[in-house]
């Protein structure tokens, strides 16, 4: 399992520097970026790009653990590419989550089928 949680936060690093890649160095076609938006910081309308380097890291983190699991969040693609990466990054979600959730799966039944031979063998035992 520590394999797992290792491997899903490195790949999350992986789609946060290609988030933050794009949309910083991609060609855009609408003029906009994501990291060129808007938020609100007490009442305070910033750009992601005057706010300091952890803090744009850790919200293209926030997106990128948000495309995996069921998470929102107010960072949205703003052009054609940071949608495409979005789709893309959806996809791999979905698959990554699918996946866990039949190796979990399957690990139960196997699970439930070795304790049944088990209790079978120990029932012949005590005849």
């Amino acid at each position: 399992i520590s394999g797992m949680s290792f491997t899903f936060l490195w790949l999350n690093h992986l789609a946060t520097c290609a988030w933050y890649t794009i949309g910083r160095a991609v060609p855009t076609d609408t003029g906009m970026r994501w990291i060129q938006r808007s938020w609100n910081f007490d009442g305070q309308l910033l750009l992601y790009t005057e706010a300091g380097m952890f803090y744009q890291y850790i919200t293209a983190f926030h997106w990128a653990m948000s495309q995996t699991t069921l998470g929102s969040m107010e960072v949205t693609p703003a052009n054609g590419w940071e949608r495409l990466f979005n789709i893309l990054a959806l996809l791999t979600g979905f698959l990554f989550g699918s996946t866990l959730v039949s190796s979990l799966s399957a690990g139960m039944v196997e699970f439930q089928v070795r304790n049944r031979d088990r209790h079978q063998m120990l029932h012949m035992l005590r005849r």
